[in-house]
């Protein structure tokens, strides 16, 4: 019984000590997760030997292949077992003298398992175990490396280092100095400020997005050092995996099959980073051991697959503005596309001018259990936007996708007649605030490695005709200014889209006293002779925000039933039938002019000719 209570209370001491170690880390000590995992199949290949009185796993690269440089292996907490030697393999095959060493001494945490379900031994002192190691490690692996580069190098070896977990912190600790070239961690534990602030060298830093030793706050606190440090770093963000995914995923779940492979491809996207001194071609190939990893590892991994579920929002954060309708309980455009994106998982934040439109968005979402907040903004302002993102950000530590709805029909007439101030307070809110709320939008999605921004246009400036000069401007200029800002930051992983939506039936357009034969007059206009609803354009924006639609950027999708086809009925060019989602009015189609007729004349007569 004594004995049972002493082990209590150094256990007690212990937590309270380690919560208290914890404030100075942004990537946490490996917790309870790291007992799970799945030892993968594979025969290795590589070879022992005692360097620095530390056990070392050597990988040598086929005589064909070897660069004569050298990479150092950092292994996380289940040290030097099967996954990670077949992942050292992998890297030698790709031209590299790989060196890993056992800085746990055959004292793995695996080997602690209570049994093979991932479970941990209640008896198992897990914090005295990382405090041993850690003290270890810290002293052995300066003098290994040192060993290391007497033993195997010469004049003109480069070195690269990786490391996982446990071993991030060394990984850091080489980019301070002057041995290695560049370096690459994921999932990453034991790090604090100064592993950031101290790097010399470029870093490739991977991540799972929901991980307890590396949470997003963690993580922006860690990409503003680098950032304000002017670091030379890739940061990339894998969801639907855990702590762990690129040593211990499950080969056999699909999605974490794609993405432990997906690791192999990112690292080409950091190459035109890297000073021009650094060989990328080589340094492309040392951190792309997981493409290469597929002659080692059983044949499932080589197989690409879609994810299990699809549209699944889970962990991303969404800003969509104009999220609130005029009508109670009636569905416009904003308020479609917020419901959608929190049915699917997301968190997101309702920004509107009018907070009590936005409250009755907020209440439909939490009827379906959906989770949202209102954000009274006016996205005219800059300081309003930025105050908008940062409140977002402040809930939910994050932003992955800005849906930027707000516009209005604005000021009518012709270039003669149109009130100039009108049309300048009108462009801001139709286009302006597009820009304003994307500029402090955007730099949050780069600290989380990904994001997708879909601009509200409209088919009026796709095809002009609309009575009123600002609109079919504003809305055209929506256009432009989405494929020159996806042209701006694809290389960011932020992708911007554009729905242009046909003649749909809104609470603004019925609010605006559009009549039964207006409304028919308008379902005329397309080819399915059926009318659209803010639900079709809902959904056009929650497949443009997904990951499905991950490789789409710079799209215009019309979203109108068919009105631009060249065929359409409503894409003459002389109509001004074309009712915009935003007004009521309407006039009479022009005659085809006689240039047209004669255009068609002749194209009927081609298509018409004999063929032999």
């Amino acid at each position: 019984m004594g004995q049972h209570i002493s082990r209590i209370i150094r256990a007690q001491q212990s937590e309270k000590k380690s919560e208290q170690d914890l404030v100075q880390y942004l990537a946490k000590p490996s917790g309870p997760c790291c007992f799970k995992g799945t030892i993968h199949k594979g025969e290795a290949k590589g070879t022992w030997e005692t360097i620095a009185n530390v056990e070392t796993y050597i990988s040598k690269p086929p005589a064909d292949k070897a660069n004569g440089h050298i990479l150092l292996y950092f292994p996380d907490v289940w040290g030097m077992f099967p996954n990670g030697l077949l992942i050292m393999d992998a890297f030698a095959d790709a031209g590299y003298l790989v060196l890993g060493l056992d800085y746990f001494r055959g004292d793995p945490v695996w080997k602690h398992r209570k049994n093979r379900h991932d479970t941990q031994n209640p008896d198992f002192d897990y914090e005295a175990w990382k405090r041993k190691h850690t003290a270890f490690a810290n002293v052995a692996v300066p003098k290994w490396v040192k060993a290391v580069k007497q033993g195997f190098g010469k004049a003109n070896t480069k070195y690269a280092c990786v490391g996982y977990c446990f071993g991030a912190p060394y990984v850091c600790n080489e980019l301070a100095g002057d041995t290695v070239t560049a370096g690459a961690f994921a999932h990453p534990a034991f790090l604090k400020e100064h592993h950031f602030s101290n790097l010399k060298k470029p870093l490739f830093l991977s991540c799972s997005e929901e991980d307890h030793t590396f949470d997003v706050p963690s993580r922006r606190r860690a990409l503003d050092i680098l950032q304000s440090g002017k670091k030379t770093y890739h940061y990339q963000v894998f969801s639907g995996v855990e702590h762990g995914f690129a040593l211990r995923g499950n080969p056999d779940d699909p999605y974490q099959r794609k993405a432990f492979l997906s690791l192999g491809r990112s690292p080409s996207r950091i190459a035109s980073q890297f000073p021009t001194r650094i060989n990328l071609n080589r340094l492309r190939r040392t951190t792309n051991s997981l493409k290469s990893i597929r002659n080692t590892l059983p044949r499932a991994y080589s197989t690409m697959n879609a994810a299990a579920r699809a549209f699944d929002f889970t962990g991303d954060v969404a800003i969509v503005t104009g999220a609130g309708s005029r009508m109670n309980g009636e569905i416009g455009n904003g308020r479609a596309a917020a419901i959608l994106l929190a049915r699917q998982g997301a968190k997101v934040a309702l920004v509107d001018f009018n907070v009590d439109w936005a409250q009755e968005t907020k209440r439909m979402i939490d009827e379906k259990g959906g989770i949202s907040e209102v954000i009274q903004a006016d996205v005219t302002q800059e300081e309003s936007c930025k105050n908008a993102v940062a409140r977002t950000v402040e809930l939910w530590g994050a932003v992955h996708i800005l849906v930027n709805i707000v516009g209005v029909g604005g000021a009518m007439g012709d270039a003669t007649t149109i009130n100039l101030e009108a049309w300048e307070r009108d462009f801001r809110i139709n286009v302006t605030s597009m820009v304003m709320m994307s500029r402090y939008a955007i730099p949050e999605m780069r600290k989380v490695g990904r994001g997708s921004i879909i601009n509200m246009s409209s088919v009026s400036g796709l095809l002009g005709g609309n009575p009123s000069l600002l609109y079919p401007t504003t809305k055209g200029a929506v256009i432009q200014m989405t494929r020159a800002m996806a042209a701006h930051h694809g290389r960011e992983n932020i992708r911007v889209n554009c729905v242009a939506p046909g003649m749909v039936y809104t609470p603004m357009t019925r609010g605006r006293g559009m009549t039964d034969e207006m409304r028919q007059a308008r379902i005329n206009q397309n080819l399915m002779k059926k009318e659209g609803t803010g639900w079709d354009v809902g959904y056009a924006i929650l497949f443009l925000a997904s990951k499905e639609a991950g490789w789409i950027t710079g799209l215009i999708m019309p979203v109108d039933g068919g009105v631009s086809p060249p065929e359409s009925p409503g894409n003459a060019p002389c109509t001004m039938t074309l009712v915009s989602e935003n007004t009521s009015l309407m006039t009479s189609r022009r005659p085809l002019p006689a240039r047209r007729i004669d255009q068609l004349s002749r194209r009927i007569r081609w298509l018409s000719r004999p063929r032999g």
